[in-house]
C-alpha cells in the first residue's frame, strides 16, 4: 500500500495529512445530460484529469487537470455528444 504527504492545507490550518496513493475507483452517475463523478472523501487533494481524443485517436498522453478538483470529491459535467472520446483519471498528487 502507498502512502504520500497532502500539504494542501498545511500553510492555511497547519494539519498535515498522510493519503492512499494507490488507485482507487471513481463512481459514475448519469442523469440527462449531466455525468457526475464521485471518489471518497479522503482522497480529495488528488486531481481529476481528462482528455478528449477523437474515436479514432483514443488515449493519449494529453491529460489536462479539470480546474478545482484537488478540493472536492465530487466533480459534474455536461455531456457533449460532439465531443468525440473523453476520458477521465484521478492521480495523485
Amino acid at each position: 500500500m502507498g502512502f504520500a504527504w497532502n500539504t494542501n492545507t498545511l500553510a492555511t490550518d497547519g494539519t498535515l495529512r498522510v493519503v492512499n496513493t494507490n488507485s482507487i475507483a471513481i463512481a459514475s452517475t448519469r442523469s440527462g445530460n449531466l455525468l457526475t463523478f464521485s471518489w471518497p472523501a479522503d482522497h480529495i487533494g488528488w486531481r481529476l484529469q481528462f482528455q478528449t481524443n477523437s474515436i479514432s485517436v483514443g488515449i493519449r498522453t494529453n491529460w489536462l487537470n479539470v480546474p478545482n478538483s484537488i478540493a472536492t470529491n465530487q466533480m459534474s459535467f455536461i455531456l457533449d455528444p460532439n465531443a468525440g472520446c473523453v476520458f477521465y483519471r484521478l492521480i495523485y498528487p
